[in-house]
């Protein structure tokens, strides 16, 4: 599943039993030279079949973000490297 132009996607195995999943954007700006800060938060959620909220999965997501056009990274110092938290 693809979300914000492709580039958060989430690999779910198909033992999960999901029947929704959603992502809300918190805040997305971009991060300009010297700048540090939060690029991009965001929630994800989900719901089987019978719309009772998952919070644990019998297998692993996987979730890919792709910041290549959120970050000048030729700018950026060691110190402000990216990383992420969840």
């Amino acid at each position: 599943m693809a979300f914000l132009n492709s580039r958060i996607t989430v690999e779910v195995p198909e033992i999960v039993p999901l029947a929704r999943l959603r992502l809300a954007v918190r805040a997305q700006r971009h991060l300009g030279v010297g700048q540090a800060g939060l690029a991009l938060a965001f929630d994800l959620t989900a719901a089987d079949a019978q719309r009772v909220s998952l919070s644990r999965f019998a297998a692993p997501l996987t979730v890919t973000l792709r910041l290549g056009g959120s970050v000048r990274w030729a700018s950026r110092p060691d110190r402000l490297r990216p990383w992420v938290g969840y």
